[in-house]
């Protein structure tokens, strides 16, 4: 039997037939997540940054803009999403804001009518404001 060892297989051919089983380890990967996490970087060193926020060439001598690739495009929309519901969560919390205080106001002025109606004048003060 010859064992040949590869980068990422191993190989075993004998007499009669050939057995090919993958030998991948994981360790140094979980590492890396672990290493990263730890020092409060992304999981995903390709997620942002300069290489991946940048365009991926530039027009010499012309002020045309370059088109933008698929993750610019995605990370643009999504942005536009996240800014559209904020926007829409603020107007829902400013409304409650205006609905209560114009609640508010309104059991005020309830509550000051019932006053009013309840004290009147009396006697000579009655017929002085007349």
């Amino acid at each position: 039997m010859l064992s040949l060892k590869c980068s990422r297989s191993l190989i075993q051919i004998s007499k009669s037939s050939v057995f090919m089983s993958n030998s991948l380890s994981t360790t140094s990967v979980l590492y890396d997540i672990k290493f990263r996490i730890r020092n409060r970087l992304p999981v995903n060193a390709n997620a942002s940054g300069p290489l991946t926020d940048g365009p991926d060439f530039s027009y010499l001598n012309s002020s045309k803009p370059v088109p933008l690739n698929k993750g610019q495009t995605r990370r643009l929309l999504k942005q536009q999403q996240l800014a559209e519901s904020v926007l829409r969560l603020n107007s829902e919390i400013q409304w409650s804001f205006d609905e209560e205080k114009r609640l508010q106001l309104e059991e005020e002025q309830r509550k000051q009518r019932i006053l009013d109606s309840k004290l009147k004048a009396k006697g000579d003060a009655l017929l002085k404001d007349k």
